[in-house]
């Protein structure tokens, strides 16, 4: 993921194994809600665990009320 510069964030989780991979930070907005945004990757293996947490994590992350992007 690239990340400008200019742009203050937080790394909210990383995680790899051989399912997938993911990496979600969180951007500060100065005048408006912080953004959470994620970047994953599924390998071809193991579909339903890749499911799993992807139901997890956008549930979890969807209470929090801020802009949640997804690449």
């Amino acid at each position: 993921m690239y990340i400008d510069s200019n742009l203050i964030y937080t790394v909210i989780k990383k995680f790899s194994n051989e399912a997938f991979q993911a990496l979600w930070i969180e951007i500060q907005v100065q005048n408006g809600a912080n953004i959470t945004c994620g970047i994953i990757y599924r390998q071809h293996s193991s579909p339903e665990r890749f499911q799993a947490y992807f139901n997890e994590t956008i549930e979890r992350l969807s209470h929090s009320g801020k802009p949640i992007y997804l690449i």
